[in-house]
């Protein structure tokens, strides 16, 4: 399947439903700190198959597990994460990380940082699940 294409977006969600969730203990109880939810959009510039033009998504995830994975608006997004295509590429085939790309000034962020940052264990299991749909994904 092709990098962002519908079919990616549908089996990224499928993914993440598949994966533990980093926000619970062995017995299932939540910590104090946790951030309950988090919804990150995603503006990818210089899409190759819309002329090189945008793709939005946003992904949300909550600590009861589930995962939403769609192409659309990205108005009701916690934060918002600006890459480009190139970048997009290489955080999902794992060749670039995404803190390198923020020390490169590569990833603009809009919205509420401090809540991506509070998410950490919720972000690591999104770049979980890209990585792992990386043998089955077509990088153009």
């Amino acid at each position: 399947m092709d990098f962002l294409s519908d079919e990616w977006l549908e089996a990224m969600a499928a993914r993440l439903a598949e994966l533990p969730l980093p926000l619970q203990d062995s017995a299932g109880a939540r910590g104090a700190a946790a951030v309950e939810s988090l919804t990150v959009g995603q503006i990818v510039t210089g899409v190759p198959w819309r002329d090189g033009g945008e793709l939005i998504y946003f992904l949300r995830l909550d600590a009861s597990g589930a995962a939403t994975v769609e192409a659309g608006s990205v108005a009701l997004a916690d934060v918002v994460l600006v890459t480009s295509y190139a970048d997009a590429k290489a955080l999902a085939s794992g060749t670039r990380s995404p803190s390198s790309l923020l020390e490169a000034g590569r990833v603009k962020i809009r919205g509420d940082a401090a809540r991506l940052l509070a998410a950490g264990a919720l972000v690591q299991l999104a770049t979980a699940a890209g990585r792992a749909l990386e043998e089955v994904t077509r990088f153009r």
